[in-house]
């Protein structure tokens, strides 16, 4: 007889008070029509990244009504990736469904996921966005980010795929493997090497309550982890780029030398020195803030601090 699978679901909880009693529910009712006609255990692990908000007592209201929901309760704001860390660390279940509890990650996608995984006996599987309402401005600054960042990065992201996925036990043992302060999730899994799975697009749904907490600030850094993490190819460009400044230097040189000496047109050159100047400085000023983002890197790696601190919340 077939062994009973377990499936974790784990839910990534910051200013959601509004949404926590409407997702709950939802997410459970799915798992019980899907438990009719699949054997299956679940649990749902809800990580609370440091809320400001009741977000921490509307799960354990919706708790009080289901033994299956654990909480994950961070001490502060660690963070979406060390959310989902923190998650992954937590669950028992055969996979970990990934979601967050802005209710843009429809339970009826989920429940798809799962069926994947059981059903057709995928290890992975992805969700991609096919509509998406951001806005102009907002979407033109999106790809003009990723281009960006796919062009400086080793690994390739996407940005019509989401974190809401599922990952069956034996990538999530590889992930864990990975012991990084900083880490970005989807160039990860790209990183490890995916095969057998698929993929199930989606539209997203309008968010009914709160605000994304993600601004400009918190997009440029999630790039330039996802840049720093998984490539040196910035240095490889300035270290190009020096080169062709000493050769165009060289060949400036050669050319004041046969204008002044052998055209005699002498010039005091002031213009060019100071062109230069700033040129060589802005270089040098941009390869080391560079250099210092990698040591800045290095130096918090080395510490070997915590990921984060969080009281588990589990009723039994």
């Amino acid at each position: 007889m077939d062994q009973i699978k377990k499936i974790s679901i784990i839910v990534s909880i910051y200013n959601e008070e509004q949404n926590i009693p409407i997702l709950l529910p939802k997410l459970n009712i799915m798992l019980n029509d899907f438990q009719k006609t699949n054997q299956l255990e679940n649990e749902i692990i809800c990580v609370n990244d440091g809320s400001k908000d009741l977000s921490l007592i509307k799960l354990q209201e919706e708790q009080n009504n289901n033994t299956n929901i654990k909480i994950v309760n961070f001490t502060r704001n660690f963070g979406h990736e060390i959310a989902m860390t923190a998650g992954m660390n937590y669950a028992t279940g055969d996979a970990a469904l990934f979601m967050d509890g802005d209710m843009q990650n429809p339970p009826e996608v989920a429940k798809q996921m799962i069926e994947s995984w059981i059903v057709k006996g995928y290890d992975i599987v992805l969700s991609k966005r096919k509509k998406y309402n951001i806005g102009f401005v907002h979407s033109m600054l999106s790809k003009i980010f990723y281009r960006t960042l796919n062009f400086l990065s080793d690994v390739k992201f996407d940005n019509s795929y989401p974190d809401f996925r599922l990952i069956s036990k034996k990538y999530i043992d590889r992930i864990k493997k990975i012991d990084e302060q900083e880490r970005m999730f989807r160039g990860i899994l790209t990183w490890i090497g995916i095969t057998n799975h698929t993929v199930i697009e989606f539209d997203v749904p309008a968010r009914l309550h709160g605000k994304s907490s993600y601004n400009l600030f918190s997009y440029f850094n999630l790039g330039l982890n996802g840049i720093l993490q998984f490539s040196i190819k910035p240095l490889r460009i300035l270290t190009l780029f020096a080169i062709f400044c000493c050769i165009a230097s060289a060949m400036y040189a050669v050319y004041i030398f046969f204008d002044h000496f052998i055209n005699n047109k002498p010039s005091n050159g002031f213009a060019t020195i100071i062109i230069m100047m700033i040129l060589i400085f802005s270089v040098q000023t941009l390869v080391i803030t560079l250099i210092g983002e990698y040591v800045g890197r290095i130096h918090m790696e080395v510490k070997k601090r915590p990921l984060y601190f969080a009281d588990f919340i589990s009723k039994k």
